[in-house]
């Protein structure tokens, strides 16, 4: 599935959303459970994209100014730097929070290709978190960034019923607290 960034450039062309783009980085989330065997790697040296694994052993893909990442979901604390996907042949990013983005995913057909996204509703609440998260200042705004450029066709009522199905602790609700505070979201405290 598509996430991050990017996905704010599919929005841009399905809702008419004035957003500009500001990252070389594609992110994939990944689902590990799912039942998928392809050889990523194969597949994006295909594509002229070169391996670049860092000292952790997370693996990357670098073509020009491009990276694509891939990100899978993490329970709990710190994990190690890297989850091996093995049927997918690549080493996977653990983050907190990305299984949310799998509640309501849409497909959309782009130019030939079909892509999963995260729905609206969804990748607005995840950015509301990661935003207050983020260690970089520049990482932070531009998710509060993003959030705002959702506002106009965020539906409250489907994020009100997202968020009800999760079981956020006080920490992350202070979060998202702050984070519609700073973007102006009335709709959602």
């Amino acid at each position: 599935m598509l996430c991050g960034s990017w996905v704010m450039v599919v929005y841009r062309s399905f809702h008419r959303l004035a957003y500009t783009l500001r990252t070389d980085d594609i992110d994939f989330a990944v689902e590990v459970a799912r039942n998928c065997e392809t050889d990523i790697p194969e597949i994006l040296r295909k594509l002229e994209y070169l391996p670049l694994m860092d000292l952790d052993g997370l693996e990357k893909f670098i073509k020009g100014t491009f990276s694509i990442e891939f990100l899978v979901h993490r329970q709990g604390g710190k994990d190690a730097p890297y989850v091996p996907v093995k049927k997918m042949k690549i080493r996977a990013l653990p983050l907190p929070f990305m299984s949310m983005l799998y509640l309501d995913p849409i497909t959309v057909d782009l130019q030939g290709f079909s892509i999963r996204i995260p729905g609206v509703e969804t990748l607005f609440l995840h950015k509301l978190i990661v935003a207050q998260r983020r260690i970089k200042e520049s990482k932070k705004l531009k998710d509060l960034d993003q959030c705002k450029s959702l506002i106009p066709v965020i539906d409250a009522q489907k994020l009100a019923a997202i968020a009800s199905t999760q079981q956020f602790s006080k920490n992350t609700k202070a979060a998202i607290l702050k984070s519609v505070e700073a973007i102006g979201y009335s709709a959602f405290l």
